[in-house]
Order: C-alpha cells, then structure tokens, then sequence
C-alpha cells in the first residue's frame, strides 16, 4: 500500500468514485459519515492524507478542518463541497489545507493532488 487515506463522507456516488481513484492508486481507505469518528480515527489511525465533506451532517464545517489543524498540524486535508461561497472558500484555504474542491470531483485533479502529497 502507498498509502492510508481517511474520508470523512456520506456513502454516495461521490465517494465510490474516491475509493475507484484510491484503488487504482493503490491506497488503503478509511470510511466515517460522522465528525467524532472522523477526529477520533486521526488520532488513532495516524493516516497519510484524510478527505473531509465540509457538509457533512453533524460535523461543523470551518471548525472541524481548525481542529484538524491543531491535532495534525502537518496533516494533508482535502476539503470538498458544494458550497460555492468563496468567503467561505478563503476561511478553508487560509487553514492550509491541500486542496479545496468541488464535490463533482474532478478525478484528475484529485489523482493530481493526491500523487503530488504522497511522493
């Protein structure tokens, strides 16, 4: 394995073509649909890069991605959405995360991103 993702996700047509993606690249993927589960595995699990659904229902949005910071400072984040606010869209940035995408994902983009933080 290159690599452990975890994705913080609802169970949808967006996340079977992330795991199509982590599959082909060869990565071992983690699934949560809630926020505690998502911090608690990052904690425990110690994965490589997470992915987080910024609507995630029960999560917090902007709070949880600053949470993340603090317990894993160096910790790769990829934030999808489909919000479209870009006031919105500087907060997440300004926290450093990876990548801030669309949730009609761009699988290139993502392959991209993903091989540029994993070598």
């Amino acid at each position: 394995m290159r690599g452990k993702v975890l994705l913080a996700f609802q169970a949808n047509d967006y996340s079977d073509r992330l795991f199509d993606i982590f599959r082909d690249m060869d990565l071992s993927t983690l699934l949560t649909n809630n926020e505690a589960d998502f911090l608690l595995y990052i904690l425990d699990n110690d994965p490589d890069i997470v992915f987080f659904d910024l609507e995630l229902p029960d999560a917090h949005g902007l709070k949880t991605v600053k949470i993340v910071r603090r317990i894993r400072p160096k910790l790769p984040i990829i934030v999808l959405t489909q919000e479209s606010d870009p006031e919105l869209g500087g907060k997440v940035m300004q926290e450093g995360v990876a990548y801030l995408g669309n949730k009609l994902i761009n699988q290139e983009a993502i392959r991209t991103t993903l091989n540029k933080l994993l070598n």
